[in-house]
């Protein structure tokens, strides 16, 4: 599944799942799957029917929260129950429904708490682009990603999980905006990840400026980069 897709595509590709998996599975499995998709067709119904009143204001973000956390829920469903059936190639199809319920909080103002699948989905995603208009986008969907993850993440936290996705999600992003190769969509991505992470930041730095000069960037990239490296030394 794109991970690009509108949430009307996702919505079909999800309602096409018990088909396409009808020779793979048992019938308690199917049953299973079914009852999954009929609480996800509850997410949908919510969701669209949001989106075609054309008015961004007819939820607060409070409730748009609600409606997206209970789609990562979901979501965490049924990943789990992709994996317990072994369905490698759909679980990787399926994690990429998290980038399609997070571009629908971006658009409503919702805060995204559940980073785990939305990382997963967005590390697949990068290391599938080579064009610079899809690095680009994929940049500007990471920073606004950033920008409506609840307020948890950018605070000082333990070493649990979606900590570590939250550094994960800043690591993604900073190699995107580099393969970019577009010097204001790396300083956005530098900058947040200094204000956010900035004991993980020299080390992010350190390591993508060793990498530029062993595949010969381009001199205004090694330049950034040597600057951001040198302001986390002060």
């Amino acid at each position: 599944m794109d991970a690009m897709l509108s949430l009307d595509k996702a919505h079909e590709y999800l309602l096409g799942l018990p088909r396409q998996l009808d020779r793979q599975l048992d019938d308690q499995a199917l049953l299973e799957l079914n009852a999954l998709l009929a609480k996800f067709e509850e997410f949908f119904n919510i969701a669209l029917r949001i989106d075609r009143r054309g008015d961004d204001q007819v939820i607060d973000s409070g409730e748009a929260t609600e409606i997206c956390d209970f789609g990562f829920m979901l979501l965490g469903k049924l990943l789990d129950f992709a994996a317990r059936q072994q369905l490698l190639d759909r679980q990787r199809e399926i994690e990429q429904l998290a980038l399609v319920i997070a571009r629908w909080a971006i658009r409503h103002d919702a805060e995204i708490g559940d980073l785990r699948p939305v990382t997963n989905a967005v590390t697949r995603l990068a290391g599938s682009l080579r064009e610079r208009a899809g690095l680009l986008a994929l940049s500007g969907l990471l920073g606004d990603i950033v920008e409506h993850c609840a307020p948890e993440f950018k605070q000082d936290r333990a070493e649990d999980d979606e900590s570590l996705a939250w550094l994960e999600l800043h690591v993604n992003r900073g190699k995107v905006a580099i393969r970019s190769r577009d010097i204001d969509t790396m300083k956005r991505a530098f900058e947040e990840f200094l204000l956010y992470l900035p004991q993980a930041a020299p080390a992010f730095l350190a390591a993508r400026m060793k990498e530029a000069k062993a595949r010969d960037y381009p001199v205004q990239v090694r330049e950034l980069l040597a600057d951001y490296l040198g302001r986390t030394a002060v």
